[in-house]
This record gives C-alpha cells, sequence and structure tokens, in this order.
C-alpha cells in the first residue's frame, strides 16, 4: 500500500521516498515509491504532473492500493528518490474540484439532483446532473455558488469511523462502505471524495458555468473556476473587443449588431440566388439544341443554378449535358 501524501497536505509539491519496485512496460518503466505527493486518475479527476529525480511522470495510477508512476528511465530499487509535484496544476486542480462540489452540493440541496459523472481534465471541466435545468436555474446556481466563494468557508477532509460514517448524510457516485473518505463545505456539501481541496473557499476565487446541455435525461454542465474562468473571461472580452470594432457597435450592442448582420446577408443571399436564376434563364435560352454531347461551362454559379440550367436544357441535348462551374 503506498502511503499518500497529498491526503496530509494537499499543499506538498515537493517529498523524498524510497523506490520499492520497478517494471519495464513497451520502453517505459512503472515505478512503485513507499509514499507518494502524486495523484493518480482518479474519481473523474487527471493525475497530477511534474519529475521524479528530474524524469518526467508520464502518467499515475493506483491499482489495489498501489500508485504506480510511468517514467520514461529507470530507477534504482531501494534508492531514495525526490519527487516534485507541478504545483500550479496541482492547484488548478483543487479550485476546479472544489467549484464542482460547491455547484453539485447547491444543485441537489435547491433541486434534489444527483451528481452521475464528472472529468476534470488539463481544459475542460463537465459535470452529470439528472435531471433538467433552466436558464434561470444556471443563473441563480451560478450567483449561490460565487456567494459561497465570497464567504471563504473552511474545507474539511477526513476519514470518518463506520459508526460516524453510518449516522452521515453525504453524497456519492459509489457505494463505498469503508475507508471513506469525506469533504465537507460548511452548510453547502458533504461528499465522498478522494481528490485534493482547497482549504477554504474562497481560493477558488469565481466559478462560471460555460455550457449547459440536455445529456441523458438530465444535463452536462461545463464551468471553469480560478485562473480557468480569468482567461476564459479574457478570451471572450478579446473576442468581443474585435466584433465590436469590426461591425461600428458598442461592445454592450455587439449581440444587436449580429443579428442585423444576419439579416442583411439573410436578405442579400435571397437577392442573389433570385439574381443566379434569371441568369440561368437567360443562359438557357441562348443555348442552342443539339443531337451529340454538349459541355457547359457557368463561371462561378452556384450548385442551385447548375442544376436550374441542366433542368431547363437537357431535353435539347441528344447525347450527355455536362454543366461545369468555376476555372480550376
Amino acid at each position: 500500500m503506498t502511503e499518500k501524501l497529498y491526503y496530509n497536505d494537499a499543499y506538498l509539491n515537493e517529498f523524498s521516498a524510497t523506490v520499492i519496485s520497478v517494471s519495464e512496460k513497451d520502453g517505459q518503466y512503472l515505478t512503485v515509491l513507499d509514499k507518494t505527493a502524486f495523484f493518480p486518475t482518479e474519481g473523474g479527476q487527471s493525475c497530477d504532473s511534474g519529475t521524479i529525480n528530474g524524469h518526467e511522470v508520464l502518467d499515475v495510477f493506483e491499482n489495489g492500493g498501489v500508485i504506480y508512476h510511468l517514467l520514461d528511465k529507470p530507477l534504482d530499487v531501494g534508492s531514495v528518490v525526490k519527487g516534485e509535484v507541478d504545483f500550479a496544476s496541482r492547484y488548478d486542480k483543487m479550485q476546479q474540484h472544489t467549484a464542482e462540489h460547491i455547484i453539485s452540493g447547491i444543485i441537489n440541496k435547491f433541486y434534489g439532483y444527483n451528481n452521475v459523472g464528472f472529468h476534470l481534465g488539463s481544459d475542460i471541466v463537465t459535470c452529470d446532473f439528472d435531471g433538467a435545468l433552466a436558464e434561470e436555474d444556471l443563473l441563480f446556481i451560478e450567483d449561490r455558488a460565487n456567494e459561497v466563494i465570497c464567504s471563504n468557508l473552511p474545507i474539511d477532509a477526513y476519514f470518518p469511523s463506520q459508526s460516524e460514517l453510518a449516522d452521515l448524510q453525504y453524497r456519492s457516485k459509489l457505494e463505498l462502505r469503508e475507508n471513506v473518505r469525506i469533504v465537507t463545505i460548511q452548510g453547502v456539501d458533504t461528499c465522498a471524495c478522494c481528490a485534493p481541496h482547497v482549504r477554504a473557499t474562497g481560493e477558488v476565487l469565481i466559478v462560471k458555468i460555460l455550457e449547459c446541455i440536455s445529456w441523458r435525461g438530465g444535463v452536462r454542465m461545463t464551468i471553469a473556476a480560478g485562473k480557468r474562468a480569468f482567461l476564459d473571461y479574457r478570451q471572450h472580452s478579446k473576442s468581443v473587443k474585435e466584433i465590436s470594432v469590426l461591425l461600428s457597435a458598442k461592445r454592450a450592442e455587439v449581440s444587436e449588431a449580429v443579428k442585423q448582420l444576419r439579416a442583411t446577408l439573410e436578405a442579400e443571399k435571397q437577392l442573389t440566388g433570385r439574381l443566379y436564376l434569371r441568369i440561368t434563364e437567360l443562359e438557357a435560352e441562348r443555348f442552342a439544341a443539339t443531337d451529340g454531347n454538349a459541355v457547359v461551362l457557368l463561371p462561378d454559379m452556384p450548385k442551385e443554378a447548375m442544376i436550374a440550367f441542366s433542368n431547363k436544357t437537357i431535353d435539347r441535348v441528344g447525347g450527355i449535358l455536362v454543366v461545369l462551374s468555376g476555372v480550376d
């Protein structure tokens, strides 16, 4: 059994450990240490990244209580090594995961829905819930979640005894009976969870619901918290600024400007279509009948106009009619 240092201190990013075993697999090396601060891929969350004795950790996973680190170079069994967790990446995931607990707790409390799916990757976080949510619901959930963040509530993670667990009301996707780790946000959420979390909700900084779509009878929600939310806002702000310049509209009015532009383009598209069809009629009137084959070039004509031309002239061709457009 590997000692999981991240349970004692989620902020630990450097540690020393003894190499227990090394096994080669497809040119890479599965390395087991007596203890580790590297969180494995588990519970919907991707694993930590970093180095062990300067060698990049390619993957981390757990099997039967043993945590395996995949390295590109072998280490000596029995040697003491130094592990360094990429803490920027770890902290980002801590923010995202805590944000997910806040949102899931709020949804469970106010709507009675369960979180039935979770994915925390390096660039996206999705949560699945077993019930429908309207736009006004999403605004309520987002506002309440950010109120919880601003309240800077403490977050506790612990292993209750069997008797304590029996009396505890908590969320869990799995039927867990022993060694259950509980993460509690006071007054907001109590959930079985194996992942590292921040110490208090204020460290999440902000959470934004980016998207919510229908999914398997419920919804799939995409969220961003902390720095990810700021970067998402920065990108959206940059895009809105560029659109406002292109449309000569104030930033607050770009949506209406785009609607007007779309209406104008649709009207012009219909007008252009009518003009193409008129040109097609004129070209068809000019077409000379033949008992043989015919090849007709209609430069820059859309497919609909070419079909219309063919329908009007095919009866005047005894052989094969070929209609081409473009100059390639």
